[in-house]
């Protein structure tokens, strides 16, 4: 029987699901968090929230202190070349590493998104146009920066047949121009991947509604506090001002006396002016007074507010923050709290990782074809917190105690070394070798000696000496000074 032949369908057939129009992404049950609504909003939660703000601005400031590193795909000489390579296009953009990051976590946690432009530059050596001036003179492509295309310019996307992600187009103040931007010139860093959608998920989305009944309920407070305070103004006018049949001149009236009451307000400003006027009986015929509060509120709205607060806090696990703010909690649930908390700022870490290791190193590599490399090197970042000494030490006692050999092993060492932030032996034996100590030689009998004019200064030219020889009797130094000098000696010198 005849091979029958494989046939294989390369074909895509189906398409993600993402819902959207002539580019416009409507992937939100909720109509007022889609496009720019939805940017507006994140925007005042993460401004204008203090909750909120203390949470972006922890993750903002823990990953600055987050070392990062470039590992080569082997110890190959060419694989090293490479490696370095990358490591000196990160510190010659215009933008330290750093900077690039916050900028990303600053968008992208929010948003859920960041797109950032990649702009290029030949490094020809110093320039004082900053778009050419680079530390190197090698000729090759490097990174000038990553520049944001913040999404609130973004006014659509360009996607195709089957929902793939061709690129964006922008409208950005000052000219307002749609200018497209193509996917290869972008690394979009995205929470997530969800249907390709190319707005990811914002980290403040699950906590919205517990954002908007905390907003909402935090603006009654302070309306009944002012109220409380300055008790609730009542005017008690004649009832021909509230009769159906009223003439214009007492509906207007009426309406004037309704405007002061909305906005009679105890402040720098306030003040009334009020009509006085007695009926027949000698009773007064306008009158307005304050109404006090009747005591307690039948519902305690700080309660009601800290369990909106704690919800929004959970959805970052950043909860831990409240604990010392209420008689609950311990250390141990601290600890472990603001341990999850740091591992999922180590994901959002791991976010620009992947799309740098991903996307923008194997662009960068495309640009300069010279390199040899058996594969791309690869972005990594430290860790964020600071390990358990002591638990780590328990560990490696039962593993020693089991019988386990763990000594001699120089990657091990390194490793515990720098988990107690100590000098390496490797750093110990570099900075020997930098500083090139050499044992110093000690006189022997007919050596020349230089003496310092300082005893605290360093060994420099001066006075000299000679070692005595045994059975030689000694010479004047003072002579011997004068005579063993190396500078000439001036005329008529005694």
């Amino acid at each position: 029987m005849a091979d029958e032949k494989r046939i294989i369908d390369f074909r895509e057939i189906g398409v993600s699901g993402l819902r959207r129009f002539s580019g416009f992404v409507l992937d939100d049950f909720l109509q007022q968090l889609l496009q720019w609504r939805g940017i507006d909003i994140y925007t005042e939660m993460a401004y204008n929230d203090a909750d909120i703000g203390s949470v972006l601005t922890g993750i903002a400031m823990m990953a600055r202190r987050v070392p990062w590193r470039v590992k080569p795909a082997t110890q190959q000489p060419f694989d090293v070349e490479a490696a370095k390579f990358v490591e000196g296009c990160m510190e010659d953009m215009e933008c330290s590493w750093l900077d690039f990051v916050d900028e990303v976590l600053f968008n992208v946690l929010p948003y859920g998104h960041s797109p950032m432009e990649l702009v290029y530059k030949r490094r020809a050596g110093e320039n004082p146009n900053p778009s050419y001036d680079s530390k190197y003179s090698d000729g090759r492509i490097g990174w000038r920066k990553f520049e944001i295309r913040h999404p609130n310019t973004i006014w659509k996307w360009e996607f195709s047949e089957h929902g793939d992600i061709l690129g964006l187009w922008q409208l950005a103040p000052p000219q307002y121009l749609h200018t497209f931007i193509p996917i290869q010139k972008i690394a979009l860093f995205r929470t997530t991947k969800n249907k390709n959608n190319p707005e990811g998920f914002s980290s403040l989305r699950r906590c919205y509604r517990a954002w908007y009944m905390k907003k909402n309920l935090e603006n009654l407070e302070a309306v009944g506090a002012e109220r409380d305070l300055a008790g609730l103004p009542v005017a008690k006018v004649p009832p021909d001002l509230l009769s159906a049949n009223a003439s214009p001149q007492q509906q207007a009236q009426l309406a004037m006396i309704k405007n002061i009451i909305v906005n009679l307000r105890r402040d720098e400003q306030e003040g009334l002016v009020w009509p006085l006027a007695y009926d027949d009986a000698g009773r007064e015929i306008y009158k307005i007074e304050l109404l006090a509060s009747p005591g307690q509120r039948q519902f305690d709205s700080d309660k009601i507010i800290n369990r909106y607060r704690q919800s929004m806090m959970m959805t970052f696990f950043a909860d831990f923050l409240l604990l010392g703010h209420n008689s609950a909690g311990n250390r141990s649930i601290v600890e472990k709290r603001s341990s999850m908390f740091c591992t999922a700022i180590g994901a959002f870490l791991d976010i620009v990782a992947d799309e740098v290791n991903r996307d923008v190193i194997p662009k960068l590599f495309r640009l300069n074809p010279d390199i040899e490399c058996s594969d791309y090197p690869k972005l990594l970042h430290g860790e964020l917190s600071e390990a358990d000494l002591d638990a780590l030490g328990n560990y490696f006692l039962r593993l020693s105690q089991t019988g386990m050999p763990l000594w001699p092993n120089p990657e091990l060492q390194k490793h515990l070394m720098e988990a107690a932030r100590a000098p390496t032996p490797v750093d110990a034996m570099r900075i020997a070798e930098e500083l090139e100590v050499q044992p110093q030689k000690v006189p022997e009998p007919g050596d020349t000696v230089i003496i310092p004019a300082d005893p605290e200064s360093e060994p420099t030219q001066g006075p000299e000496f000679d070692v005595p020889t045994p059975g030689i009797p000694p010479v004047n130094p003072g002579e011997a000074s004068l005579a063993s000098s190396p500078y000439p000696i001036p005329p008529g010198s005694p």
